[in-house]
């Protein structure tokens, strides 16, 4: 089946975090130094729940 559009990886990470925490799955962040994941997992913390 033919995707309809183009998904961005920015809109389809923040629709899957957001998944994620309705059903309260894990998300497991990494790629980065530990300070700069620490951001971004506070910043989801507070934006997303």
């Amino acid at each position: 089946m033919p995707l309809k559009e183009r998904v961005a990886g920015i809109d389809l990470m923040l629709k899957l975090i957001e998944l994620a925490a309705e059903k309260h799955f894990r998300v497991y962040f990494f790629g980065a130094k530990e300070e700069v994941v620490t951001k971004v997992v506070e910043h989801f913390k507070k934006t997303v729940s």
